[in-house]
């Protein structure tokens, strides 16, 4: 190839926008490369750089040595900074099956000391997690420009931002993250207002009690007759029954105690005359009554 052309037609006027390549070759030999796209509204996530605490800078070819290590099938990358060192973790979440060597879960730790940053400010003991391919992409970005990298975060589960700046080229990648702090948390800037708290005591009705009404008519009984219901026992003891000689019919009236009950009622004595009972008189002296061995 001697030289090549390209032209981009994004004017309002055009129909479509288009990118226009042309390769030309010896021999009068053109290759055109036509690429039509659409302009769109882009849509970004929001990410506010004053509400972050935590960032560092750092050359790209001391992060390619780092990833490195890392092998291909890692999934989760984690770091930290304790102790004047920031460590990156990678982890391989799935096991591997088949007749691969890898048969368990395994991760790979990497060391970086404070004095690798051009510029560093991390809360310490802070844990951040992101997907390895994620990053192993924008460390070959920053790597192939040539340009340091530089994270801005919070702290875990909240965004994460890495910049790349170089000759009029400014690149922002905004991560989602995972993550804990194993130190004390710091205080959020921004808090949520506490609901005012009274000691008066709150009042509130009560609510009515259900009341089922019971249809005279009905074919069901309430669970309190259940007993009405059930076989007779015979082995329970029989009410015994006595007469007494001092007996007094106003305190008989006045003594429900005295009263004999059965099923829930009581019934008076009923005084009947003598010449209204049906027996026979007795037409046998007691004298002439014999026992059986006289």
């Amino acid at each position: 190839m001697e030289y090549c052309e390209v032209q981009l037609f994004s004017g309002p006027e055009e129909a479509e926008c288009r990118l226009l390549v042309k390769m030309f070759c010896r021999n009068s030999v053109v290759y055109t490369y036509r690429l039509t796209y659409e302009a769109v509204e882009v849509m970004h996530a929001k990410y506010d750089n004053k509400r972050t605490q935590n960032h560092w800078t750092v050359e790209s070819k001391v992060v390619r040595d780092v990833v490195e290590y890392f092998g291909p099938k890692t999934e989760q990358l984690d770091w930290f900074y304790y102790n004047e060192k920031i460590t990156f973790t990678s982890y391989t979440e799935k096991v591997q099956h088949g007749r691969e060597i890898l048969k368990q879960p395994m991760h790979t730790s990497v060391a970086l000391e404070r004095k690798d940053f051009n510029d560093f400010s991390v809360q310490e003991g802070l844990h951040i997690c992101i997907v390895v391919k994620d990053f192993r992409s924008i460390v070959a970005l920053a790597d192939a420009l040539r340009t340091p990298m530089t994270a801005r975060y919070s702290r875990g589960n909240r965004p994460l931002q890495f910049a790349l700046e170089v000759e009029g080229i400014t690149c922002e990648f905004t991560l989602m993250t995972r993550g804990h702090s194993d130190g004390p948390e710091a205080p959020s800037a921004v808090g949520t207002p506490a609901r005012d708290l009274s000691v008066r005591p709150a009042s509130r009705p009560a609510q009515p009690t259900a009341r089922t009404a019971i249809h005279p008519n009905s074919l069901f009984i309430p669970a309190d007759d259940d007993h009405a219901w059930d076989e007779p026992d015979y082995t329970a003891a029989e009410d015994d029954v006595g007469w007494d000689a001092s007996l007094n019919r106003d305190s008989f009236a006045s003594d429900p105690a005295r009263r004999l009950q059965d099923g829930g009622f009581t019934q008076a004595p009923v005084n009947r005359p003598l010449a209204d009972h049906p027996g026979i008189a007795p037409t046998q002296r007691l004298s002439d009554v014999q026992g059986l061995f006289d």
